[in-house]
């Protein structure tokens, strides 16, 4: 499965082979929506994947079933 396919996949609700992965969103929309300041973003590994799911996380699509989402934050807890 291609990154594209995996994308697309996960936004139309379906569950992809394994969690999709995004390009790097401006660092103010981090900031802004996963509430989290730049020091917990750029010296943690913690906080730089929370800054990415919690900032994805408020763009998604409603059509994105909330387990997807719940998978993503379980990937990054059994990460850590």
């Amino acid at each position: 499965m291609t990154s594209k396919e995996r994308m697309e996949l996960s936004m139309s609700g379906g569950k992809p082979d394994r969690v999709p992965v995004m390009c790097q969103l401006s660092l103010g929309h981090i900031y802004k929506h996963a509430e989290i300041t730049p020091d917990e973003y750029w010296y943690s590994s913690e906080g730089l994947a929370e800054g990415y799911i919690l900032s994805s996380a408020c763009s998604v699509s409603p059509v994105v079933p909330p387990e997807n989402i719940e998978i993503l934050y379980e990937a990054v807890e059994n990460k850590y």
